[in-house]
């Protein structure tokens, strides 16, 4: 009798342990970094590219779980496996070769910054239009890598912040930048200043954003063709739109 009942006492503990990990098993990681308001983890939702990510996981019968790194760490989690996928990024030669890219989640618009009336007037055609000014940069941003490889003057800093503040100083001319971080970092950190920073009339580029997992993890990629059906579902229903007007956005 004794044995029998220790029997089914172990038997309920080896279910229960496979029921946890069939949960945890549904449970995406996806690691982001601080780039409000895409992604930021002072907010409620965690910024509206985090918030169309839960929506199209939920839509693919799954849970997720967002942890925030700098943007460096998030690509190595994602190739040793410690987080399923990353986001937001932009599409480049050098990531292409190495990540498996969602369908966009979300657009973008990068933009040249100044401080008041420095560079007003400017006008631009290429890009070499305005290789006789000093540039801000953002270490591991690959478009403001490119500027110096492609003979700009880059000073680097640690994140946009600084730059604004090396803008506002003097000790930068022109900041390439996405338009929506900026202005909420600004708002945020130097909100005497709002009317200060200024943009040329014509953006650098318009990047769609996108959700990015390791190329040699077959799961991961597999995983991706199912998002992507749920990104358009979510779309088809609406849910999508209305994440976007919650933030004063259009898609």
């Amino acid at each position: 009798m004794k044995k029998s009942r220790l029997f089914q006492v172990v038997i309920s503990i080896i279910f229960c342990l496979t029921f946890l990990n069939a949960v945890e098993a549904e449970t995406l990681t996806v690691a982001t970094g601080e780039w409000a308001p895409y992604t930021s983890e002072a907010v409620e939702g965690y910024g509206f590219c985090s918030e169309i990510t839960t929506a199209v996981v939920k839509e693919m019968g799954m849970d997720v779980t967002y942890e925030f790194y700098p943007w460096k760490r998030c690509e190595h989690y994602i190739t040793k496996g410690k987080a399923w996928a990353a986001l937001p990024y932009y599409k480049n030669p050098d990531r292409e070769e190495k990540y498996v890219f969602s369908d966009s989640i979300a657009p973008s618009r990068s933009v040249f910054f100044y401080y008041k009336d420095k560079l007003n007037g400017v006008d631009w055609k290429t890009i070499d239009d305005l290789k006789s000014y000093k540039f801000g940069g953002v270490l591991g941003y690959g478009n403001h890598e490119t500027l110096q490889k492609n003979g700009f003057n880059v000073d680097f800093a640690a994140d946009e912040i600084m730059n604004l503040k090396k803008l506002r100083a003097g000790r930068i001319d022109i900041f390439p930048m996405d338009e929506l971080v900026a202005r909420s970092l600004i708002k945020n950190n130097l909100p005497e200043e709002i009317g200060n920073f200024n943009t040329l009339s014509k953006p650098e580029a318009e990047y769609p954003l996108y959700l990015i997992v390791d190329k040699q993890n077959k799961k991961s990629v597999e995983l991706v063709e199912q998002f992507n059906s749920a990104l358009k579902r979510i779309k088809e229903k609406g849910i999508y739109s209305k994440i976007l007007q919650k933030y004063n956005l259009n898609e």
